[in-house]
């Protein structure tokens, strides 16, 4: 894990390197073990980076291992019931500017659940949150790929990280 840092509100919670798709989704996995209802997690990177991958081992991890967890592309959303509490996945990649997420279900993912975003930049989806985790992928590095997870807003006491 590499040293905190800021940037603006956003904080550098850590970083880490991962040689595959396994390691990727066990990464998902654990971030998926700190998330709580009312967490939004915005996936960041190229196209064939990991977003998916880390995703469908987040969701796993909540719902069970034999989830089937596809990419929501082409659907643009997918929602999976695990641990008690709703989970909404979203592709935006195939959004414009001008679509509306709302259309999507944004209000009650955002009121009901936890909410996964890859390609937010595409709507600017995180401009006007209060608080959100962003994993952005930064490219290929000798030890693996470079994963940053970035926090903005308070963290919570039992995640054992400063407010």
């Amino acid at each position: 894990m590499g040293e905190e840092r800021a940037v603006g509100e956003e904080r550098c919670v850590f970083f880490c390197f991962c040689g595959d798709e396994e390691e990727t989704m066990v990464l998902g996995s654990e971030m998926g073990g700190w998330s709580v209802r009312g967490d939004v997690w915005l996936l960041e990177g190229d196209l064939g980076v990991g977003k998916t991958c880390f995703a469908r081992g987040f969701i796993r991890g909540l719902v069970g291992e034999s989830t089937v967890v596809p990419s929501p592309t082409f659907g643009l959303m997918q929602s999976y019931d695990g641990g008690g509490v709703k989970i909404y996945h979203y592709d935006l990649y195939r959004m414009a500017e001008g679509d509306s997420l709302y259309d999507l279900g944004w209000e009650e993912a955002m009121r009901e659940g936890m909410t996964m975003v890859e390609w937010p930049q595409v709507l600017g989806v995180g401009k006007d949150l209060l608080s959100y985790w962003r994993v952005l992928w930064r490219g290929d590095e000798e030890e693996g790929r470079r994963i940053e997870v970035w926090r903005k807003g308070g963290f919570r006491e039992e995640e054992g990280l400063l407010r």
